[in-house]
């Protein structure tokens, strides 16, 4: 294949100008010429892909300036010159203004130094060119890739869906299987009291404690599984915080007796009432207060406070343990997050509690935070909205 051979187009109203520029470059480009502004259009719009226009700038009907304008739009990408005397300044002006000119020919125009002005401009229409392909092909691949990325997303969000169903569905049946282990376990150890000896009773406990702590694996992948899939229905009834509080803490009282640890009650009488779903309050407070517990050392104690701010009321649980590391404050609330304090009698923990107790606050509209000094305690509290009065 031959060198590529561009086509330019020359517009002047002198006969003569015009046949002595296609006998000089016709060897080296395809060459159309005009007579006038019109004429130039015409070629054009039919040939399309002229690669540089060169016009005189004094002519009848039409100045150069007004042709090349009128090319803008039609022909966007077409490099612009312009044939001009150095006393048609404004003309100059008008043309790099209005006429996106790449550059000015000074009249009459030197043979050698036309035929570099001219090889620079078909480079930079070239370097345009290419330009131009390289972004549509960007556009290109990069809608593709959308289009690649928004199918495997399809999919991955299908598989994810068929994962969690399958998930649930184990998840339900090992928790009826491990219910009905712990129940027999518990029978067995209440009933071979004193009959069995001492290590069939540390058997039958291990039995117990495993599938118990087995089956509180499993009640929070299936309550991190109903939260992540919206699955997750909040029964709300309007409640008084105090009583739900006072509950709670009766039922969580024989575990931090076991460990010699006091529970202290700072909870006023007067708490407006709030709109909960009191099932799952209980689930946040049994998960605070277990952990305040499980992190604490024997003989100390926690103090577990509520007060009324604005319109909100913040439940508070403060215990006396190990504190938690500055830098692993961050990862509290994520799933499976973990840090380097280890509870006090190495109870167990799923590290999935304070991320489902996150999500259920947050579905009430209110927010859970943490304050700790490593080495002294933590506090963790949680804000839940007051019920908004009837009109």
């Amino acid at each position: 294949m031959g060198e590529k051979k561009y086509k330019i187009l020359y517009v002047d109203d002198e006969l003569h100008n015009l046949t002595t520029f296609k006998e000089t470059f016709r060897k080296e480009y395809e060459v159309f010429t005009a007579l006038s502004g019109d004429e130039g259009l015409n070629i054009l719009r039919k040939e399309k892909d002229i690669a540089l226009i060169i016009t005189d700038q004094r002519m009848p009907h039409m100045t150069g300036v007004q042709f090349l304008e009128k090319t803008i739009p039609e022909f966007p990408d077409t490099i612009r010159m312009i044939l001009t005397g150095f006393t048609d300044i404004e003309a100059l002006i008008d043309a790099i203004n209005t006429g996106r000119v790449y550059r000015y020919i000074t009249k009459p125009w030197d043979e050698n130094e036309l035929r570099i002005t001219l090889k620079r401009a078909l480079e930079a229409y070239e370097l345009s060119q290419q330009n131009k392909k390289l972004i549509e092909d960007l556009i290109r691949i990069n809608k593709e890739l959308d289009q690649k990325v928004e199918e495997r997303t399809r999919e991955l969000k299908q598989a994810n869906e068929r994962k969690d169903e399958l998930l649930g569905m184990v998840a339900h049946d090992l928790r009826n299987s491990l219910t009905v282990i712990i129940n027999f376990a518990d029978l067995l150890r209440k009933s071979l009291t004193g009959r069995a000896s001492q290590r069939e009773m540390r058997y039958l406990n291990i039995i117990y404690d495993s599938c118990y702590q087995a089956l509180e694996l499993i009640k929070d992948l299936l309550d991190i599984h109903a939260i992540e899939s919206g699955k997750l229905k909040l029964t709300r009834i309007k409640t008084q915080l105090d009583s739900l509080l006072k509950e709670n803490l009766e039922k969580n009282q024989y575990l931090a007796t076991t460990k010699g640890i006091q529970l202290v009650s700072e909870i006023p009488e007067n708490l407006p009432p709030v709109y909960v779903d009191p099932r799952r309050i209980h689930e946040v407070l049994d998960n605070l207060i277990s952990n305040a517990i499980k992190f604490s050392y024997p003989e100390s104690s926690i103090k577990i406070k509520a007060i009324h701010r604005d319109d909100q009321i913040e439940v508070s649980i403060q215990d006396q343990g190990q504190g938690i590391r500055a830098e692993e404050l961050g990862t509290l609330f994520t799933k499976f997050g973990r840090t380097t304090t280890k509870p006090t009698q190495g109870e167990i923990s799923t590290g999935l509690g304070l991320a489902i107790v996150k999500k259920i606050v947050e579905l009430h509209g209110g927010r859970i935070w943490v304050k700790s000094v490593y080495g002294k305690g933590s506090t963790f509290t949680f804000s839940l909205p007051v019920a908004k009065e009837e009109n």
